[in-house]
């Protein structure tokens, strides 16, 4: 059985370049990992009988509710409600992937990772990411001495005092330089690094000519920004053009390799990370050098997506980290453009988008250089929300506007609306815009009910959300308890596989996890171990896992699990219930076949009742 968790687990993952890791090689780790050690580095750790507790890391509390079971080799915040095995920690304290969680540990615990294939069936044998990450990182090294020593550079120098970035801030950044000569990085790289022509051409660092075998470098007389990955390895190089040249685009990027993917890349995150998370908010602005600039005025929660380019896994990285977050593009025509292009990918996601107003003309380094860091710091806390800064700019520009184009920014407003996935954002936002645009409510709704693809919100009746029952005697819903003792002994994963079926288990993470134990159950018949559930100990379905293993255990495990099916199953007949009442409202005409299959179902709720009292008897 392939649950929907599984299935958006393996999306996620077939979307990135990643080594595999092997089952064995997870569990080895898993296996040497103290959990206790582990987050006792990061956790102020105090014995309570066989657990550990402390302040959680992951949201603010005065009071310990982080608890770390070494026994089952899992932690579980009752605070903030996460929880999971060792690799969910690193993941969590890190902000990194599953695949990055296992190398830290690996690399804590001096145990070399097996270099595995990339997954790019195109990628050249034997150039493993860990060779070319230690390329890149040397390359990176180059560039930077070259900017720092080599006398071609004294134009990139000039240029980074012109943007008023001082030394300092050349080598936090590691910025470089890219002498003009033909071959100073092939003349360092092959001649003395004795590196492979085919590895430099892999990286993207030198190119072939069409004519004979020769070569030539990719990135010459430019101002270099290397581009780390989340965990902060070097994957590529932005190339800056510097005047008076103009030969060549602005900005030259890594071309997309094994490593590099601009659409997956967000230039300054693994600097930022620590930041974001403290401050609560993410600042995203275009270029590397404004986000230098943020730095350097005590703005280091910021991140450039190298362009306007945004796509939904930046989206996704984002989310990650924060729900906030501020747009910082600049004050021009593509600057206002490209903000309404991002902010829909990130409406899906569910993330606040707020806007710093910046004049025409200006980005945050220009301003910075004009009016310096008070006055920018100044500006971002002005920051406005995004819908706020579309009618505002709609107010602005209405003198100038016929009422056709007025209808159509009108319509672009309430499409950014109808990219919010909550219906009730939705409908305050109604309520919000509709007197500072001068539009009835109703004609709001109805236009946005259009946008949507189907009836006005005002007039919709929105599906009641299935309603599952908490088992009284304990306080955990029906799968969660049933998943509890799932986990304590395969009879009862058994019991439910046989006697449920998928639809009448609610899709929730302890649902997920259920379905996910009960067909295993299904296909062997040995006792757990433990380790049949170590996949799942991660994101929301380890969260899941971690709080049912925390509850107080049932003094009768057969009870709890009868008591749990009951429930999972009434709750399911309720549910046909309410939406053959729902079908009677909206179809008067099927009245009788309607009532009919109430009937069939109250009946079989009834005998479901007297099944239960009769097994508690």
């Amino acid at each position: 059985m392939i649950n929907s968790f599984k299935s958006d687990l393996l999306s996620m993952l077939r979307t990135l370049p990643m080594l595999k890791i092997s089952d064995e090689f997870r569990e080895m780790i898993r296996d040497r990992a103290d959990i206790v050690e582990i987050i006792g580095k990061t956790v102020a750790l105090k014995q309570a009988g066989q657990d550990f507790v402390g302040l959680c890391p992951f949201h603010e509390e005065r009071t310990p509710s982080f608890h770390v079971v070494p026994s089952k080799q899992f932690f579980h915040c009752f605070g903030c409600k996460v929880g999971g095995d060792v690799f969910e920690f690193v993941k969590l304290r890190d902000k990194v992937d599953f695949v990055d969680a296992v190398r830290i540990l690996a690399d804590d615990l001096g145990v070399p990772i097996p270099e595995q294939e990339s997954q790019d069936p195109k990628a050249p044998k034997g150039f493993s990411r860990k060779l070319q990450h230690r390329t890149l990182n040397e390359i990176a090294d180059f560039y930077h001495r070259q900017l720092l020593q080599n006398g071609q550079a004294d134009q990139a120098r000039k240029y980074l005092e012109s943007r008023d970035i001082p030394l300092e801030w050349w080598k936090r950044f590691q910025l470089g330089y890219a002498p003009s000569g033909p071959d100073s990085l092939f003349a360092w790289a092959v001649r003395q690094k004795k590196w492979s022509y085919n590895l430099l051409t892999h990286l993207d660092l030198i190119g072939r000519k069409s004519e004979g075998n020769k070569f030539y470098e990719r990135f010459r007389g430019r101002l270099i920004f290397p581009i780390q990955d989340e965990p902060g390895n070097v994957i590529g190089f932005s190339a800056r053009r510097l005047p008076p040249d103009t030969f060549g685009g602005k900005y030259i990027n890594t071309r997309e390799t094994d490593l590099f993917h601009k659409g997956r890349i967000l230039y300054n995150l693994h600097r930022a990370k620590e930041e974001i998370a403290k401050s609560g908010y993410v600042i995203v602005c275009e270029g590397q050098l404004d986000a230098i600039t943020l730095t350097m005025a005590g703005m280091p929660n910021v991140v450039a997506a190298q362009g306007t380019a945004w796509t939904p896994v930046h989206s996704k990285m984002m989310r990650r980290h924060t729900q906030q977050l501020v747009l910082a593009l600049d004050g021009d025509v593509a600057g206002q453009t490209a903000a309404g292009a991002i902010f829909p990918k990130l409406a899906a996601a569910e993330i606040d988008v707020k806007v710093v107003v910046m004049p025409a003309g200006e980005d945050p380094n220009s301003y910075f250089q004009k009016h310096g860091v008070d006055q920018l710091r100044a500006l971002f806390r002005k920051a406005i929300d995004f819908f706020d800064w579309q009618v505002d700019r709609l107010v602005q520009e209405s003198g100038s506007m016929t009422e056709a184009q007025k209808i159509h920014r009108i319509d672009t407003i309430l499409g950014f609306v109808a990219a919010l996935p909550n219906p009730l954002y939705r409908a305050s936002l109604i309520d919000r815009l509709a007197p500072r645009l001068h539009c009835s409510r109703q004609a709001m709704e109805e236009q946005l009910g259009r946008l949507l693809g189907h009836a006005p919100a005002a007039r919709r009746t929105e599906p009641a959300n299935r309603k599952f029952p908490r088992v009284d005697r304990f306080q955990l819903t029906p799968e969660e308890l049933l998943l509890q003792a799932a986990l304590s002994s395969r009879q009862y994963a058994e019991m439910a596989a046989l006697e449920l079926t998928p639809s009448e288990i609610p899709n929730t993470p302890p649902g997920r996890v259920l379905q996910e134990l009960l067909q295993i159950s299904l296909e062997s018949d040995v006792e757990w171990t433990g380790r049949e559930w170590n996949h799942l100990m991660n994101g929301e379905t380890g969260t899941a896992i971690s709080k049912v293993l925390m509850q107080p255990v049932p003094g009768d495990w057969a009870r709890a699990a009868r008591d749990a099916i009951f429930a999972l199953k009434r709750g399911a007949i309720e549910q046909q219930v309410d939406a053959l009442n729902r079908k009677m409202s909206a179809a008067p005409d099927q009245i009788d076949l309607i009532l009919r299959q109430k009937r069939k179902l109250l009946d079989r709720l009834v005998i479901l009742h007297k099944i239960h009292e009769c097994a508690e008897e």
